[in-house]
Protein backbone atom coordinates (compact mmCIF):
# COMPACT_ATOMS: atom_id res chain seq x y z
CA UNK A 1 0.00 0.00 0.00
CA UNK A 2 1.23 3.55 -0.21
CA UNK A 3 2.61 4.54 3.34
CA UNK A 4 4.37 7.48 3.78
CA UNK A 5 8.16 7.77 4.17
CA UNK A 6 9.62 4.29 4.98
CA UNK A 7 6.71 2.63 3.81
CA UNK A 8 6.00 4.73 0.71
CA UNK A 9 6.80 1.98 -1.60
CA UNK A 10 4.32 -1.00 0.33
CA UNK A 11 1.59 -1.92 -1.31
CA UNK A 12 -0.18 -3.62 1.73
CA UNK A 13 -3.88 -1.93 1.43
CA UNK A 14 -6.78 -2.54 4.15
CA UNK A 15 -7.83 -5.15 5.97
CA UNK A 16 -10.87 -6.67 5.10
CA UNK A 17 -12.11 -6.38 8.42
CA UNK A 18 -9.64 -4.26 10.69
CA UNK A 19 -11.05 -4.54 14.38
CA UNK A 20 -13.32 -1.53 15.66
CA UNK A 21 -10.89 0.29 17.36
CA UNK A 22 -12.24 4.07 19.39
CA UNK A 23 -11.52 7.08 17.40
CA UNK A 24 -11.12 5.31 13.95
CA UNK A 25 -14.16 4.33 13.69
CA UNK A 26 -16.29 5.32 10.81
CA UNK A 27 -19.85 4.95 9.82
CA UNK A 28 -21.11 3.27 6.71
CA UNK A 29 -22.65 0.10 6.43
CA UNK A 30 -21.36 -3.06 8.22
CA UNK A 31 -21.52 -5.85 5.75
CA UNK A 32 -20.07 -3.84 2.85
CA UNK A 33 -16.55 -5.21 1.69
CA UNK A 34 -15.84 -1.81 -0.13
CA UNK A 35 -11.45 -2.61 -0.74
CA UNK A 36 -8.81 0.08 -2.50
CA UNK A 37 -8.79 2.08 -5.03
CA UNK A 38 -7.89 -0.03 -8.12
CA UNK A 39 -6.37 2.59 -9.57
CA UNK A 40 -3.95 2.73 -6.52
CA UNK A 41 0.11 2.19 -6.74
CA UNK A 42 0.58 -1.55 -6.15
CA UNK A 43 4.37 -2.24 -7.14
CA UNK A 44 5.14 -4.92 -5.00
CA UNK A 45 5.89 -5.46 -1.59
CA UNK A 46 9.25 -4.76 -0.43
CA UNK A 47 9.41 -8.19 2.16
CA UNK A 48 11.81 -10.71 2.43
CA UNK A 49 11.43 -14.11 -0.21
CA UNK A 50 8.75 -17.00 0.98
CA UNK A 51 11.26 -19.23 3.14
CA UNK A 52 9.97 -22.85 2.13
CA UNK A 53 11.34 -24.59 5.44
CA UNK A 54 8.36 -22.89 7.27
CA UNK A 55 5.26 -24.01 7.98
CA UNK A 56 2.69 -21.59 7.12
CA UNK A 57 0.52 -23.01 9.81
CA UNK A 58 3.06 -22.69 12.88
CA UNK A 59 4.16 -19.45 11.47
CA UNK A 60 0.79 -17.97 11.41
CA UNK A 61 -0.35 -19.42 14.91
CA UNK A 62 3.30 -17.87 16.01
CA UNK A 63 3.18 -14.41 14.12
CA UNK A 64 0.20 -13.80 12.61
CA UNK A 65 -2.85 -14.93 14.34
CA UNK A 66 -2.34 -12.88 17.42
CA UNK A 67 -1.88 -9.54 15.77
CA UNK A 68 -5.03 -10.61 13.84
CA UNK A 69 -6.73 -10.83 16.64
CA UNK A 70 -5.59 -7.60 18.22
CA UNK A 71 -6.20 -5.18 15.23
CA UNK A 72 -9.90 -7.41 13.71
CA UNK A 73 -10.82 -9.79 16.78
CA UNK A 74 -13.14 -7.08 18.03
CA UNK A 75 -15.65 -7.07 15.35
CA UNK A 76 -14.29 -10.36 13.77
CA UNK A 77 -13.59 -13.02 16.49
CA UNK A 78 -16.92 -13.91 16.54
CA UNK A 79 -19.49 -16.73 14.59
CA UNK A 80 -22.45 -15.61 13.28
CA UNK A 81 -21.80 -12.06 15.04
CA UNK A 82 -22.86 -8.71 12.66
CA UNK A 83 -20.00 -8.62 10.74
CA UNK A 84 -17.78 -11.79 8.98
CA UNK A 85 -16.24 -13.76 11.26
CA UNK A 86 -13.00 -14.73 9.58
CA UNK A 87 -11.21 -14.99 12.82
CA UNK A 88 -14.06 -16.91 14.91
CA UNK A 89 -13.45 -20.52 16.32
CA UNK A 90 -16.28 -22.86 16.03
CA UNK A 91 -16.50 -26.31 16.89
CA UNK A 92 -15.28 -27.57 13.59
CA UNK A 93 -13.16 -25.23 12.76
CA UNK A 94 -9.60 -23.10 14.33
CA UNK A 95 -8.68 -19.85 13.05
CA UNK A 96 -6.03 -20.64 10.73
CA UNK A 97 -8.74 -23.30 9.15
CA UNK A 98 -11.56 -20.47 8.89
CA UNK A 99 -9.25 -17.50 8.21
CA UNK A 100 -7.99 -19.62 5.14
CA UNK A 101 -11.24 -20.93 3.88
CA UNK A 102 -12.70 -17.62 4.44
CA UNK A 103 -13.93 -16.18 0.80
CA UNK A 104 -12.04 -13.52 -0.99
CA UNK A 105 -9.60 -13.41 2.07
CA UNK A 106 -5.75 -15.04 0.07
CA UNK A 107 -5.15 -14.31 -2.98
CA UNK A 108 -2.23 -15.10 -5.23
CA UNK A 109 -0.18 -12.50 -4.14
CA UNK A 110 -0.53 -9.84 -0.60
CA UNK A 111 -0.88 -7.47 -3.49
CA UNK A 112 -4.54 -9.21 -4.56
CA UNK A 113 -5.31 -10.50 -1.19
CA UNK A 114 -8.47 -8.86 0.64
CA UNK A 115 -6.78 -9.36 3.64
CA UNK A 116 -4.75 -6.78 2.97
CA UNK A 117 -6.95 -4.50 0.40
CA UNK A 118 -10.01 -3.71 2.56
CA UNK A 119 -10.16 0.48 2.81
CA UNK A 120 -11.08 2.37 5.73
CA UNK A 121 -14.57 0.91 6.95
CA UNK A 122 -15.90 0.71 10.55
CA UNK A 123 -12.77 0.08 11.68
CA UNK A 124 -9.26 1.39 10.39
CA UNK A 125 -7.38 0.22 7.64
CA UNK A 126 -3.91 -0.44 6.17
CA UNK A 127 -4.32 1.37 3.38
CA UNK A 128 -2.90 5.67 3.20
CA UNK A 129 -4.95 7.99 1.32
CA UNK A 130 -4.89 11.74 1.21
CA UNK A 131 -7.34 11.66 3.94
CA UNK A 132 -5.89 8.49 6.48
CA UNK A 133 -3.09 7.21 7.51
CA UNK A 134 -2.67 3.90 9.24
CA UNK A 135 -1.38 4.33 12.65
CA UNK A 136 2.48 2.44 12.84
CA UNK A 137 1.68 -0.61 14.33
CA UNK A 138 -0.83 -1.48 11.30
CA UNK A 139 1.72 -0.68 9.17
CA UNK A 140 4.10 -3.14 10.49
CA UNK A 141 1.18 -5.82 10.99
CA UNK A 142 0.41 -5.66 7.57
CA UNK A 143 4.39 -6.62 6.27
CA UNK A 144 4.13 -9.15 8.41
CA UNK A 145 0.84 -10.39 7.03
CA UNK A 146 1.94 -10.06 3.52
CA UNK A 147 5.22 -12.16 3.98
CA UNK A 148 3.66 -14.57 5.31
CA UNK A 149 0.52 -14.65 2.54
CA UNK A 150 4.25 -15.45 0.16
CA UNK A 151 4.96 -18.41 2.39
CA UNK A 152 0.90 -19.51 2.19
CA UNK A 153 0.95 -19.51 -1.08
CA UNK A 154 4.20 -21.10 -1.99
CA UNK A 155 2.79 -24.12 -0.05
CA UNK A 156 -0.69 -23.91 -1.28
CA UNK A 157 0.26 -23.44 -4.97
CA UNK A 158 -2.80 -20.94 -5.50
CA UNK A 159 -3.68 -20.21 -8.82
CA UNK A 160 -3.66 -16.55 -9.69
CA UNK A 161 -7.28 -16.99 -10.59
CA UNK A 162 -8.00 -17.85 -7.32
CA UNK A 163 -9.73 -16.13 -4.49
CA UNK A 164 -8.63 -18.17 -1.58
CA UNK A 165 -6.30 -21.19 -0.14
CA UNK A 166 -8.30 -23.58 -3.08
CA UNK A 167 -9.33 -22.79 -6.77
CA UNK A 168 -13.09 -22.32 -6.89
CA UNK A 169 -16.01 -22.51 -9.50
CA UNK A 170 -15.51 -19.04 -10.92
CA UNK A 171 -17.66 -17.36 -13.79
CA UNK A 172 -15.61 -14.97 -16.24
CA UNK A 173 -16.47 -11.53 -15.16
CA UNK A 174 -19.10 -10.00 -17.01
CA UNK A 175 -20.88 -6.43 -17.27
CA UNK A 176 -24.59 -6.57 -15.96
CA UNK A 177 -27.47 -5.22 -18.27
CA UNK A 178 -30.04 -3.69 -15.64
CA UNK A 179 -33.45 -5.15 -16.45
CA UNK A 180 -32.13 -8.38 -18.49
CA UNK A 181 -32.16 -11.46 -16.63
CA UNK A 182 -28.85 -13.06 -16.89
CA UNK A 183 -28.45 -16.98 -17.31
CA UNK A 184 -25.37 -18.74 -17.06
CA UNK A 185 -25.05 -22.08 -17.63
CA UNK A 186 -22.64 -24.26 -15.19
CA UNK A 187 -21.79 -26.23 -17.79
CA UNK A 188 -18.99 -23.22 -18.30
CA UNK A 189 -17.46 -24.59 -14.77
CA UNK A 190 -18.12 -28.54 -15.13
CA UNK A 191 -19.61 -30.35 -18.30
CA UNK A 192 -21.06 -32.25 -16.23
CA UNK A 193 -23.62 -29.77 -15.54
CA UNK A 194 -24.11 -28.72 -19.02
CA UNK A 195 -27.66 -26.95 -19.14
CA UNK A 196 -28.12 -26.52 -15.54
CA UNK A 197 -28.65 -22.87 -15.24
CA UNK A 198 -28.20 -19.88 -12.51
CA UNK A 199 -30.40 -16.87 -13.40
CA UNK A 200 -31.11 -13.34 -11.83
CA UNK A 201 -31.88 -9.99 -13.08
CA UNK A 202 -29.85 -7.40 -12.19
CA UNK A 203 -32.17 -3.94 -11.20
CA UNK A 204 -30.96 -0.71 -10.79
CA UNK A 205 -31.68 0.53 -7.31
CA UNK A 206 -31.51 4.10 -7.19
CA UNK A 207 -28.26 5.50 -8.82
CA UNK A 208 -25.14 3.78 -6.34
CA UNK A 209 -26.78 0.05 -5.90
CA UNK A 210 -27.72 -2.96 -7.53
CA UNK A 211 -30.21 -5.81 -7.08
CA UNK A 212 -29.96 -9.51 -8.91
CA UNK A 213 -33.36 -10.25 -8.63
CA UNK A 214 -35.25 -13.70 -8.29
CA UNK A 215 -31.25 -15.96 -7.89
CA UNK A 216 -32.64 -18.94 -9.25
CA UNK A 217 -30.56 -22.53 -9.75
CA UNK A 218 -32.30 -24.73 -11.98
CA UNK A 219 -32.03 -28.72 -12.71
CA UNK A 220 -32.11 -30.19 -15.62
CA UNK A 221 -34.59 -33.28 -15.94
CA UNK A 222 -32.08 -35.15 -14.98
CA UNK A 223 -29.01 -33.61 -13.97
CA UNK A 224 -28.79 -31.71 -10.35
CA UNK A 225 -26.17 -29.68 -8.38
CA UNK A 226 -25.70 -28.52 -4.99
CA UNK A 227 -23.59 -25.64 -4.92
CA UNK A 228 -21.37 -24.42 -1.56
CA UNK A 229 -21.11 -20.57 -1.01
CA UNK A 230 -22.06 -18.97 -3.86
CA UNK A 231 -19.80 -15.79 -3.47
CA UNK A 232 -21.26 -12.52 -5.99
CA UNK A 233 -17.53 -9.87 -6.52
CA UNK A 234 -17.79 -6.99 -8.93
CA UNK A 235 -14.53 -5.08 -10.59
CA UNK A 236 -13.44 -2.66 -11.68
CA UNK A 237 -13.48 -3.51 -15.93
CA UNK A 238 -9.61 -2.43 -16.13
CA UNK A 239 -8.57 -4.79 -13.68
CA UNK A 240 -11.13 -7.79 -13.78
CA UNK A 241 -9.18 -9.95 -11.61
CA UNK A 242 -8.85 -8.19 -8.46
CA UNK A 243 -12.50 -7.99 -6.52
CA UNK A 244 -13.40 -4.25 -5.24
CA UNK A 245 -16.30 -5.54 -3.26
CA UNK A 246 -17.47 -9.31 -2.31
CA UNK A 247 -20.64 -10.27 -0.57
CA UNK A 248 -21.12 -12.91 2.18
CA UNK A 249 -24.87 -13.40 2.17
CA UNK A 250 -24.39 -16.75 1.39
CA UNK A 251 -21.33 -17.89 3.04
CA UNK A 252 -21.33 -21.25 4.07
CA UNK A 253 -24.88 -21.83 2.54
CA UNK A 254 -25.92 -25.16 0.47
CA UNK A 255 -28.24 -24.32 -2.28
CA UNK A 256 -29.14 -27.54 -4.37
CA UNK A 257 -31.68 -28.18 -7.27
CA UNK A 258 -32.86 -31.84 -7.93
CA UNK A 259 -33.18 -33.24 -11.37
CA UNK A 260 -36.30 -31.60 -12.76
CA UNK A 261 -36.56 -29.28 -10.01
CA UNK A 262 -35.82 -25.41 -9.45
CA UNK A 263 -34.83 -23.29 -5.83
CA UNK A 264 -34.63 -19.84 -5.78
CA UNK A 265 -32.37 -18.79 -2.98
CA UNK A 266 -33.87 -16.08 -1.18
CA UNK A 267 -34.27 -12.91 -0.70
CA UNK A 268 -32.22 -11.27 -3.14
CA UNK A 269 -28.77 -10.35 -3.18
CA UNK A 270 -28.18 -5.96 -3.18
CA UNK A 271 -24.13 -4.76 -4.46
CA UNK A 272 -23.91 -1.35 -2.75
CA UNK A 273 -21.88 1.65 -4.39
CA UNK A 274 -22.60 -0.14 -7.88
CA UNK A 275 -20.76 2.02 -10.49
CA UNK A 276 -22.04 1.91 -14.24
CA UNK A 277 -19.27 -0.34 -16.01
CA UNK A 278 -18.54 -2.25 -13.10
CA UNK A 279 -18.61 -5.75 -13.71
CA UNK A 280 -19.38 -8.86 -11.71
CA UNK A 281 -18.85 -12.48 -11.23
CA UNK A 282 -20.28 -15.45 -9.15
CA UNK A 283 -18.05 -18.30 -7.81
CA UNK A 284 -18.76 -21.72 -5.91
CA UNK A 285 -16.53 -23.54 -3.01
CA UNK A 286 -17.61 -26.30 -4.66
CA UNK A 287 -20.40 -28.15 -7.26
CA UNK A 288 -21.87 -31.52 -6.21
CA UNK A 289 -24.32 -34.01 -8.09
CA UNK A 290 -27.94 -33.32 -6.12
CA UNK A 291 -29.22 -36.63 -7.34
CA UNK A 292 -32.81 -38.83 -6.55
CA UNK A 293 -36.31 -36.79 -5.77
CA UNK A 294 -35.73 -33.34 -3.18
CA UNK A 295 -36.29 -33.79 0.11
CA UNK A 296 -39.38 -33.07 1.46
CA UNK A 297 -37.87 -30.83 4.19
CA UNK A 298 -35.87 -27.97 3.09
CA UNK A 299 -35.25 -24.67 0.76
CA UNK A 300 -37.57 -24.64 -2.33
CA UNK A 301 -40.95 -25.84 -1.04
CA UNK A 302 -43.51 -24.14 -3.18
CA UNK A 303 -46.55 -25.77 -2.03
CA UNK A 304 -48.23 -24.68 1.44
CA UNK A 305 -49.59 -27.45 3.70
CA UNK A 306 -50.82 -25.33 6.12
CA UNK A 307 -52.69 -22.05 5.02
CA UNK A 308 -54.07 -21.14 8.37
CA UNK A 309 -50.97 -21.46 9.89
CA UNK A 310 -49.02 -18.96 7.64
CA UNK A 311 -52.19 -17.04 8.40
CA UNK A 312 -51.32 -16.92 12.28
CA UNK A 313 -47.84 -16.41 11.85
CA UNK A 314 -48.13 -13.20 8.83
CA UNK A 315 -48.69 -11.11 11.70
CA UNK A 316 -44.59 -11.45 12.09
CA UNK A 317 -44.29 -9.96 8.81
CA UNK A 318 -46.61 -7.39 8.32
CA UNK A 319 -45.73 -5.06 12.02
CA UNK A 320 -48.27 -7.16 14.08
CA UNK A 321 -45.59 -8.79 15.79
CA UNK A 322 -41.88 -8.97 14.34
CA UNK A 323 -40.91 -6.97 11.54
CA UNK A 324 -42.90 -4.87 8.39
CA UNK A 325 -41.15 -7.07 5.57
CA UNK A 326 -44.59 -5.39 3.39
CA UNK A 327 -42.84 -2.31 3.48
CA UNK A 328 -40.85 -3.00 0.32
CA UNK A 329 -41.81 -6.72 -0.69
CA UNK A 330 -45.42 -5.74 -1.50
CA UNK A 331 -44.19 -5.01 -4.93
CA UNK A 332 -41.38 -8.61 -5.00
CA UNK A 333 -38.52 -6.29 -4.13
CA UNK A 334 -35.54 -8.33 -3.86
CA UNK A 335 -37.41 -12.15 -5.49
CA UNK A 336 -39.68 -12.08 -2.07
CA UNK A 337 -43.34 -10.90 -3.22
CA UNK A 338 -45.55 -10.36 -0.06
CA UNK A 339 -48.04 -9.03 -2.15
CA UNK A 340 -52.03 -9.02 -0.47
CA UNK A 341 -49.93 -10.31 2.31
CA UNK A 342 -52.87 -8.29 4.50
CA UNK A 343 -55.31 -9.78 2.97
CA UNK A 344 -56.98 -13.30 4.52
CA UNK A 345 -58.22 -14.10 0.77
CA UNK A 346 -54.74 -13.84 -0.75
CA UNK A 347 -52.51 -16.08 1.98
CA UNK A 348 -53.52 -19.34 -0.06
CA UNK A 349 -51.02 -16.91 -2.89
CA UNK A 350 -48.61 -15.28 -0.41
CA UNK A 351 -47.53 -18.63 1.35
CA UNK A 352 -46.01 -19.98 -1.00
CA UNK A 353 -44.14 -16.60 -2.09
CA UNK A 354 -42.91 -16.84 1.72
CA UNK A 355 -42.05 -20.60 2.17
CA UNK A 356 -39.78 -21.27 -0.69
CA UNK A 357 -37.61 -18.67 1.41
CA UNK A 358 -37.68 -21.21 4.57
CA UNK A 359 -35.91 -24.17 5.44
CA UNK A 360 -38.82 -26.17 7.19
CA UNK A 361 -36.09 -28.95 8.68
CA UNK A 362 -34.06 -26.10 10.58
CA UNK A 363 -36.17 -22.98 11.01
CA UNK A 364 -33.46 -21.09 11.82
CA UNK A 365 -31.87 -21.73 8.70
CA UNK A 366 -34.61 -19.73 6.94
CA UNK A 367 -34.03 -17.02 4.97
CA UNK A 368 -36.32 -15.07 5.85
CA UNK A 369 -35.00 -15.43 9.39
CA UNK A 370 -31.78 -14.94 8.59
CA UNK A 371 -32.13 -11.59 6.56
CA UNK A 372 -33.49 -9.70 9.85
CA UNK A 373 -31.07 -11.28 12.26
CA UNK A 374 -27.75 -12.09 10.96
CA UNK A 375 -25.37 -10.47 8.81
CA UNK A 376 -26.21 -10.48 5.40
CA UNK A 377 -26.64 -7.32 3.24
CA UNK A 378 -30.66 -6.75 4.63
CA UNK A 379 -31.50 -3.21 3.99
CA UNK A 380 -34.84 -3.73 5.89
CA UNK A 381 -33.59 -3.86 9.12
CA UNK A 382 -33.13 -6.40 11.91
CA UNK A 383 -35.04 -7.87 15.12
CA UNK A 384 -33.90 -7.30 18.24
CA UNK A 385 -33.02 -10.00 20.61
CA UNK A 386 -36.41 -10.23 21.99
CA UNK A 387 -38.01 -10.09 18.71
CA UNK A 388 -35.80 -12.39 17.24
CA UNK A 389 -36.45 -15.41 19.58
CA UNK A 390 -40.75 -14.23 19.22
CA UNK A 391 -39.97 -14.68 15.44
CA UNK A 392 -38.47 -17.29 15.20
CA UNK A 393 -41.02 -19.71 17.91
CA UNK A 394 -43.82 -18.46 15.89
CA UNK A 395 -41.73 -19.39 11.97
CA UNK A 396 -40.93 -22.97 13.85
CA UNK A 397 -44.59 -23.29 14.71
CA UNK A 398 -45.73 -23.23 11.34
CA UNK A 399 -43.06 -24.70 9.48
CA UNK A 400 -43.51 -27.93 11.77
CA UNK A 401 -46.88 -28.16 10.34
CA UNK A 402 -45.24 -28.05 6.39
CA UNK A 403 -42.85 -30.86 6.66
Amino acid sequence: MTLSATYLLLPVAALLGAGCLGDTVVTGDPNSDMAYDPNADLTGVATSGPDMAVDPFVLFQSSVQGLLITDCGTCHAQAGGSYPGFLATTATSDVYTTFTHFPGLIGATPETSRILTKDVHVGPSFHATGTYMPPAQLAADAIVIADWIKIYNQHNTIAAASDMGVKKARITPFLPVMGTQKSIDLGELDSAYAGVTLTFTPTAIGTTSIQLKDITLKATATVGVKVTTPVFARYDAATPTIAIDIDYDYLNKDIAAYPGGTTVFGPSLTIFAYTTGQLIDVSFDKLAPATGAAPDMGTGATVCKNVAGFTTFKAQLTGGAGINCANCHNAGVGGFNTNGIANNASDATTCPAVLVNTVPATPGNSAIYLHVTDASNHAGGKLAAGAATAYLAALTTWLNTEK
